[in-house]
């Protein structure tokens, strides 16, 4: 008999993923401890990086040390940002994302970037 293979840990399937990856999206809320955590995590990875901010109330504290925190450590970050909704929240109960969710605008921006990438080969 065949050795038995044992299904792909998180961590394993979260590495083959960066591997294949052009670019990794790095997701955070603006909090101290989920940017330290996103730090070491693009510290560990050799690829190319933006960070998504989520969870993001406008006008606050804590999105101006945020957005302080990833300029003084040169990362660099999608202009849009998923704004902290309960709807957001709710929505992996029901399958369905709200409007308005910033998805989009992310998705566009990444859109933009990699036509860019492409043009720049030609």
């Amino acid at each position: 008999m065949g050795a038995r293979r044992h299904p792909a840990s998180q961590s394993d399937l979260i590495a083959a993923a960066v591997d294949a990856s052009t670019l990794v999206v790095l997701v955070s809320t603006p909090g101290g401890l989920d940017l330290d955590r996103m730090w070491e995590t693009s510290q560990a990875i050799d690829r190319p990086s933006s960070v998504l901010l989520t969870q993001v109330r406008t006008n606050t504290v804590a999105l101006r040390r945020a957005e302080r925190y990833l300029i003084e450590r040169g990362l660099a970050r999608f202009d849009a940002m998923i704004p902290f909704r309960e709807s957001l929240r709710r929505s992996s109960e029901s399958g369905r994302l709200p409007n308005a969710s910033g998805y989009g605008l992310v998705a566009h921006e990444l859109i933009e970037a990699f036509a860019g990438l492409e043009q720049g080969r030609m």
